[in-house]
């Protein structure tokens, strides 16, 4: 969904040699059985801890600085189904503990991104921060299937272009408590797509049927998060619960039908065993919108399943309405000190009504994978997922969104 972290693509199978499949369900299962001793899961375990009283809050409108360097590579960033990006970070920590960083970031699709952020020292005795950042990103292709549960796998693309300005507010008072507040200024344009081999949105819909097909919306959005979070790392935990409520206004400012809010409700429970050698890992994310007499969410930023992050046997955007839930079970274990293998079920549902987020008629998937992380920080996942409309490989550089 639009202001989180940004997706990470997944890849059709069949562009995939059957040699690196087989090479990843082999590298995932006969190293299960090795476990690593009580002592070295403690270190890991305390590296975890140490690592959470000194890790700054996630920022979910504005990502990670990452290395502060002069000059880095930067990896992804723009948006779901960008392909493989790559790019250059050169960014700034001043004495005083303030950090500047501009990044520039483009892929073979000709998705591109610029960006300068900032992030204040900690202030508070490390409970309170404040980031903002300047963002252009380009996506000429984003895919586009319909709107509703029950569409077609005929897909159509359009051009998206995002002009940002932003700031928030990070404050952790408590232990496990964290809250963000902020304020963006953002400027949509869209267009036909720009691939020679499908279909634009244009040629196939009407504005009727997709609302905001022929508008280049202005909003003022605000947004606020508040969470109870006891996991040991944003990024990668073998223990702890989260719990999320995300609340996000969109005010039109160009006179245009198009205002509206959206509230998100997020829930993760991980349960160790064995010492936390094996990890089973529940989640629960539900996303509505709601409008004013008058106004409509525009397709682009209506909530969507499909993708390495929601519903990942699917496409990226497959699945697309005014309402979305999406619920998830995974079961981790040690494989190497800084491998994971992973074994998934997604399952999830749009819906054009709030009534009708029930278990009833929902898409499924399936998958094994491996997951390559630091103690408290997922670097890679490598994942193989099933759905009704064939197989997908995920190359995500990003840890899952719960």
């Amino acid at each position: 969904m639009p202001y989180l972290a940004p997706r990470a693509g997944s890849l059709p199978m069949r562009r995939i040699p059957m040699l690196a499949v087989a090479a990843l369900i082999l590298a995932a299962m006969p190293l299960a059985a090795q476990t690593p001793s009580d002592s070295r899961t403690q270190q890991i375990e305390q590296e975890q801890a140490q690592k959470a009283k000194t890790a700054a809050p996630p920022r979910p409108q504005h990502g990670g600085f990452g290395a502060v360097t002069p000059l880095a590579p930067a990896f992804g960033g723009i948006k779901a189904g960008s392909g493989l990006a790559l790019g250059l970070a050169s960014g700034k920590q001043f004495g005083s503990g303030d950090v500047f960083q501009v990044t520039a970031v483009g892929s073979l699709r000709k998705y591109w991104l610029l960006q300068a952020a900032a992030q204040s020292r900690e202030l508070a005795q490390g409970r309170l921060k404040f980031s903002g950042r300047l963002r252009l990103q380009d996506a000429p292709q984003v895919a586009f299937y319909g709107i509703g549960p029950g569409t077609p796998k005929v897909r159509t693309d359009y051009d998206e272009r995002k002009y940002e300005v932003s700031g928030q507010a990070i404050a952790e008072p408590l232990r496990f408590l964290r809250a963000i507040g902020g304020v963006e200024y953002s400027r949509y344009t869209t267009g036909p797509g720009k691939s020679s081999r499908r279909s634009s949105v244009d040629e196939l819909y009407s504005p009727f049927q997709v609302p905001g097909l022929d508008a280049d919306p202005r909003y003022i959005h605000s947004f606020g998060l508040l969470a109870l979070d006891s996991r040991s790392s944003t990024s990668y935990s073998r223990s702890g619960s989260y719990l999320a409520a995300i609340l996000h206004d969109f005010s039109n400012r160009n006179d245009l039908p198009y205002s509206f809010r959206e509230t998100e409700f997020i829930a993760q429970q991980l349960v160790p065993i064995l010492h936390g050698n094996w990890v089973l890992d529940f989640g629960a994310h539900v996303w509505t919108t709601s409008t004013d007499s008058g106004n409509s969410v525009p397709f682009f930023l209506l909530p969507t399943l499909g993708g390495s992050d929601y519903l990942r046997g699917y496409a990226d955007y497959r699945f697309r309405d005014r309402h979305a839930l999406l619920l998830t079970a995974q079961y981790r274990w040690y494989v190497q000190e800084f491998v994971d293998g992973v074994i998934f079920y997604d399952a999830g549902k749009v819906a054009s009504r709030r009534g009708d987020l029930d278990l009833n008629h929902l898409e499924h998937d399936f998958g094994i994978g491996v997951n390559f992380h630091s103690p408290s920080v997922t670097v890679l996942r490598l994942q193989i997922a099933h759905g009704r409309e064939g197989n997908r490989l995920i190359l995500a550089f990003s840890p899952p969104s719960f």
